[in-house]
């Protein structure tokens, strides 16, 4: 009952899913449309911009419709770029089909399953009875956008061809020709090779972005009447949002707000907002009917947004059943146009509060949260060029130290949206409508760490050149000392050996700052890592007597010293290129090879910052080398590793869901290669190893023992 207490009329920016196809109004003529269209047909593409509703249109509207007609509709996403595209589209099909009729007919052994020959082995029911599946492609544009291989995307498209086009898979036609002529290893039975040359029947639906129609084009030469039935999904009209409007505040059933209506000036306030309209409607002529009906198209995602906004103000100030909305009760149009604009920022700054209603106790550090939201959504969430990520549960839980609680009211927040795929879930902006607000914070928030860093860093110059001038006067002081000294004497010596005197000390001063400022810019040179500069320096000081003892007779052993601090450097360096290259391989990287190096430049650089201490130790003023340098390289490496040790968890992760998977349905073969996939996996440190221990959820055993029993299980089998 919570659960239901909870829901809402309008979902925001979330698309309706099946639970309220009853709320989903307004888009009546476009389901029975575009449901006779798909019906009529094997293969159509539903088009519109972005924020249009075809999410919504296909499962809150034509998806029940379908069901009504005898098909049965499976949504599908190709946004998981982890693994080949064809096997998460088969994963997906198989836990929709009804696994107690599966169609076993002439199978060919040692043939990879095609989604095409899938088609035609799974059965799918309605009501009990046997139903057409239609495949609901949402979000078609990931096939191009997100970062798939390109293998991966040419076999899924060459499979997609072979279901569009009702042509039979070319290694199968191959085999057939080859029995039909006598020609095959194993004869097939002719009612086997009947059943091989019957198509799947099935239907298609790819729904795709208007601005990416033009990809629909390039396929066209695999599938060449892939334009041919198609549907463009057209704004809201002003009857139609109307509807989408009023409807969900009128309807009875177990909401969090009461049933409520609007005033007719409100609904024509918030129709003439959203369609761009004037606030008044006065003058409408017979010359200008076709620039007002222009003007009323309006998105379905900013009427959800306002919608959602003025039902959460009803709930927030337990407003009476049959509430009457008026303009003012939401600001008039000034109040519509800033919640479009502050969505997401208000979204954001709501959070501290949502999360202590969540967990029921105060939040003591609500800045940090509000930031560690804004860092999830804008730095993990959002690619490099500007796109929507799709990102696991556990990874984000690992990176940002958060719990699931967090995430659900990033997700009631209608920030975050969450699906369940392949039997985890996963995270994603709730709606490309958020990403320029997101991307401008993400952009001032980035400007401001950078100012702070350089802030930071300039504090640190001026502290180390204070030292510097304070080194200088003391250098002054004593020179003046010498001078004061050197005079005292020459006017007791006499005219000649005054001068004499005063000539010596010039040289000698000039001499010793001299030799100061080059052991200074040797000391500097160790202090910014720069070691061969600052051996040459310190050589050359050593090698002159006169300097050397100046100095106090230790440079030979300050060279030393530089000497070593290179060889633990280059080491360093070494293991850290190392560990990138296993990471960045473009097949099979080594990522426990690679947490090998960068533990190794983890231990090395340890004891460059001890010894770098213990060779600082007597002058604390003056670092031998920049202990900044040293922190930023440990604190490089810390983030190195982790995120090295969240990708090794989450390969292996997919590799023992592989596994199950294929042991649960008696593949041996595919399990023992997943499984010793596994096994290269398995990492060597401890920390690792309890890393990974602590994912899989494991207290009994550990995952070398684990993969071992696994193994020794599938040999046995294979026997």
């Amino acid at each position: 009952m919570a659960n239901q207490a909870s829901n809402r009329r309008y979902p925001g920016l979330k698309p309706f899913d099946r639970s309220q196809s009853a709320l989903f109004r307004g888009r009546e003529d476009d389901i029975l449309r575009l449901s006779n269209l798909i019906l009529r047909g094997r293969l159509t593409v539903l088009f519109s911009k972005s924020g249009i509703g075809k999410t919504s249109l296909l499962m809150a509207g034509v998806a029940p419709e379908l069901e009504a007609q005898g098909f049965f509709p499976i949504a599908l996403r190709v946004e998981n770029t982890a693994r080949p595209l064809v096997e998460t589209i088969r994963m997906t099909l198989s836990q929709y089909a009804s696994q107690s009729n599966l169609d076993a007919t002439a199978r060919i052994d040692g043939m990879p399953e095609s989604i095409w020959e899938q088609m035609k082995r799974l059965h799918f029911e309605v009501g009990g009875l046997a139903a057409t599946p239609v495949l609901l492609f949402d979000q078609f544009e990931e096939v191009f956008t997100l970062e798939h291989k390109l293998s991966s995307r040419n076999a899924f498209l060459s499979q997609l061809a072979d279901l569009c086009n009702e042509s039979t898979p070319e290694s199968i036609h191959e085999l057939l020709i080859q029995n039909a002529q006598g020609k095959g290893a194993e004869m097939m039975s002719p009612e086997s090779m009947q059943w091989w040359d019957r198509q799947p029947e099935l239907r298609i639906v790819l729904s795709i972005r208007s601005d990416f129609l033009h990809k629909m084009d390039e396929i066209s030469t695999i599938i060449p009447g892939i334009l041919r039935n198609r549907y463009q999904l057209q704004p809201l009209n002003r009857e139609q949002a109307s509807e989408a409007i009023l409807t969900p505040a009128a309807s009875p059933g177990i909401f969090a707000s009461p049933v409520f209506r609007y005033a007719p000036a409100a609904t024509n306030t918030i129709l003439d907002f959203l369609s761009g309209r004037a606030a008044s409607t006065e003058g409408r002529t017979a010359d200008n009917e076709g620039l007002l009906k222009r003007q009323d198209e309006i998105e379905a995602f900013n009427l959800q947004i306002i919608c959602q906004n003025i039902e959460e103000s009803i709930i927030r100030q337990h407003q009476p059943e049959n509430f009457e909305v008026t303009p003012a009760f939401f600001g008039d149009r000034a109040g519509l146009e800033s919640e479009i604009k502050d969505f997401y920022s208000r979204q954001i700054q709501n959070l501290p509060d949502l999360y202590a209603q969540k967990i029921h106790t105060a939040v003591k550090d609500a800045e940090g949260l509000k930031l560690t939201a804004k860092k999830l959504i804008e730095e993990d969430l959002i690619t490099p060029s500007g796109r929507r990520n799709s990102v696991v549960l556990e990874t984000l839980l690992d990176r940002w130290g958060i719990s699931q609680d967090f995430l659900d009211i990033l997700v009631e927040s209608r920030l975050l949206r969450k699906e369940l795929r392949l039997d985890s879930y996963y995270f994603e902006i709730s709606h490309d409508t958020l990403l320029p607000a997101a991307l401008a914070s993400r952009n001032s928030r980035r400007a401001e760490e950078k100012e702070e860093m350089e802030r930071t860093r300039l504090i640190q110059e001026l502290k180390e050149e204070a030292i510097k001038r304070q080194a200088m006067e003391d250098q002054l002081r004593v020179a003046r000392r010498q001078r004061s000294l050197a005079l005292r004497v020459s006017i007791l010596s006499g005219g000649t050996l005054l001068l004499c005197a005063i000539v010596g000390v010039l040289f000698f001063y000039f001499w010793a700052n001299s030799v100061q400022a080059e052991f200074q810019a040797a000391e500097e040179n160790c202090r910014k890592e720069q070691f061969d500069a600052a051996t040459e320096g310190y050589r050359i000081l050593s090698q002159n007597r006169s300097k050397n003892w100046l100095l106090g007779g230790k440079i030979a052993e300050k060279g030393t010293d530089a000497q070593r601090f290179k060889i633990l450097f280059d080491n360093i360096s070494r293991q850290m290129s190392l560990g990138d290259s296993l990471v960045f391989l473009e097949v099979n990287a080594d990522y426990k090879g690679a947490l090998n190096a960068y533990h190794k430049a983890n231990d090395l650089v340890q004891q460059y910052q001890l010894i770098n201490y213990s060779w600082t130790k007597g002058d604390s003023t003056y670092w031998r080398v920049d202990s900044m340098r040293i922190n930023e390289r440990k604190q490089d490496l810390k983030l190195r590793i982790s995120s090295t040790r969240k990708t090794l968890i989450t390969q292996f992760i997919i590799c023992e869901r592989e596994a199950e998977a294929f042991k649960e349905a008696g593949i041996w073969g595919q399990q023992k290669r997943n499984l010793k996939e596994m096994e290269r996996l398995l990492p060597d440190n401890k920390a690792d190893t309890e890393a990974l221990r602590h994912a899989l959820n494991m207290k009994l055993t550990t995952p070398s023992e684990y993969v071992k029993k696994e193994l020794m299980d599938c040999e046995f089998r294979l026997k």
